[in-house]
């Protein structure tokens, strides 16, 4: 008899932050990948950075002009129930191409969270309840 998959939890009360630089066009792919995974809210910033890719050239009124940023999507995501791993590796199925400029992912341990409009603190100020 095979094992069962082992379910697994955030621990109680910890909350993580993971940001996610992608192109812009892989919004659509990972909001469905975190609503998959419950995630109840995320930040969506649209940014300008350079890694690998080395910005790219334009044509502005008929002059070519080398931009050494490009256009970024930058996602935030708080998470208090939901495993951080489970949330990176979602992220990673959505936006993963293979190609250079997929992006980066980065997670940070929070100290706490506030909702102002209830009074809410930590695990409790972030999740959609």
């Amino acid at each position: 008899m095979a094992d069962a998959p082992i379910a697994r939890k955030a621990a109680a009360g910890t909350l993580k932050k993971v940001v996610i630089i992608t192109r812009r066009e892989m919004l659509g792919a990972l909001k469905s990948q975190m609503d998959g995974l419950g995630i109840s809210g995320m930040t969506i910033s649209y940014v300008e950075g350079f890694g690998a890719q080395k910005g790219h050239t334009q044509t502005y009124r008929g002059v070519h002009v080398d931009s050494a940023l490009l256009p970024k999507m930058k996602a935030e995501i708080v998470a208090s129930k939901i495993p951080v791993q489970d949330v990176v590796e979602a992220a990673k199925r959505a936006i993963h191409t293979g190609a250079v400029g997929d992006g980066k992912i980065f997670t940070y341990d929070v100290e706490n969270a506030f909702r102002i409009r209830t009074g809410q603190s930590g695990a409790d100020a972030v999740s959609a309840e």
